[in-house]
């Protein structure tokens, strides 16, 4: 991922469009795309990070955890709402 992204200008307008894009850094758009935003990286961030399984894991989950204490939800129905399961009485 990094590799066909390393090759992208930072400055560039309409990237998307180039046949250099489309050659080195459209095969991993959608992956690029999901890690950035399931680890909540800047494009800069995800651009420079090593990918490492474990990292991802606990930086998505602490994403996930984020987004659950910030909805606006009592916590029996925020229990309910994540694990489908009615909350423990």
């Amino acid at each position: 991922m990094a590799d066909g992204y390393s090759k992208i200008p930072k400055a560039a307008e309409f990237y998307t469009t180039t046949e250099e894009y489309q050659t080195y850094a459209r095969p991993y758009s959608v992956i690029f795309s999901f890690v950035r935003i399931a680890s909540s990286m800047t494009v800069s961030d995800t651009m420079e990070w090593t990918p490492d399984e474990n990292e991802l894991y606990a930086k998505r989950l602490s994403v996930i955890e984020n987004t659950w204490q910030n909805a606006v939800l009592s916590s029996e129905r925020r229990y309910t709402s994540i694990s489908r399961f009615p909350a423990d009485k």
